[in-house]
């Protein structure tokens, strides 16, 4: 296993004692399933849209899977929760901080934004606030590659 899905799988009980093999044991297969499916959908599907020389940028990266695996020359991921941290490869710079403010990020410094079964999640107006910033953030020919909707959770709005 990567030695960062080894970190973020460590955990802590109630009396502070680290419970790493309870947390390995409980999503193993799990990781090991998701792992295996984000490589084959970067290899087979997303580099073909990422040149290896751009910067990428994952909003909602969670588990880092996608950022991870894709090849490029700078790679960031985007998410609220601070165990993202433990799942970032480490040439994955993180940024702790809500899809609707980039403003760490500068203004067309990126080639490409990747967002994965996130927008079900916010509302319309976040949504909408997310986009600008995407638009904000991406260089001239830019590109924000959606994976999206998860229309079992979105159904109602469409």
């Amino acid at each position: 296993m990567n030695q960062h899905l080894d970190n973020a799988l460590t955990m802590q009980d109630a009396t502070g004692n680290q419970s790493k093999d309870v947390y390995r044991r409980r999503f193993k297969e799990e990781i090991k399933f998701r792992s295996t499916m984000w490589k084959a959908l970067c290899d087979g599907y997303f580099q073909k849209f990422i040149p290896t020389d751009s910067v990428v940028l994952e909003l909602a990266a969670g588990y880092c899977e996608f950022i991870n695996t894709i090849h490029a020359a700078k790679k960031h991921a985007v998410d609220i929760n601070e165990q993202t941290l433990n799942y970032a490869g480490p040439d994955v710079k993180v940024l702790l901080t809500k899809s609707t403010d980039l403003s760490s990020v500068g203004d067309s410094t990126v080639d490409v934004v990747f967002v994965s079964n996130f927008f079900e999640h916010i509302s319309k107006p976040d949504i909408t606030q997310t986009i600008k910033e995407c638009y904000r953030i991406l260089r001239l020919n830019g590109h924000l590659l959606i994976l999206q909707p998860n229309i079992r959770y979105i159904k109602k709005d469409y």
